[in-house]
């Protein structure tokens, strides 16, 4: 009965001896990674609408190239950017003889696996 209470008072201490371990900050590339906007790549489905055009207005994949492909316009590099990034580019390529001031959002309908 001695040896049972021992060995939990033991147990006892070396679990608050355990909860004082020194704390350890996470590694300054880990919150640059987190701070980074996300990059579109293959597989990852976005949904574009341009206002004012529902036949644009969709959800699109990134395809294996990194392209989207897109009405109109044709193939539009993705790979890489992000949603504001490709929001730009979009806009850019209609305004190319389609429409004359585009208002385009693009939001990740899914991320890739």
């Amino acid at each position: 009965m001695k040896s049972t209470a021992s060995l939990f008072r033991a147990l006892l201490a070396l679990s608050l001896l355990t909860g004082c371990s020194s704390y350890r900050p996470t590694p300054a590339a880990f919150h640059e990674v987190l701070d980074q906007p996300y990059r579109l790549g293959a597989g990852d489905r976005v949904r574009v609408t341009v206002f004012e055009q529902d036949g644009l207005t969709n959800t699109y994949s990134v395809d294996q190239s990194g392209y989207l492909s897109f009405p109109l316009v044709g193939a539009v590099p993705a790979r890489g950017h992000t949603a504001q990034q490709l929001e730009k580019e979009i806009a850019d390529k209609l305004r190319q003889g389609y429409l004359r001031d585009p208002d385009v959002s693009v939001e990740i309908d899914r991320y890739r696996p």
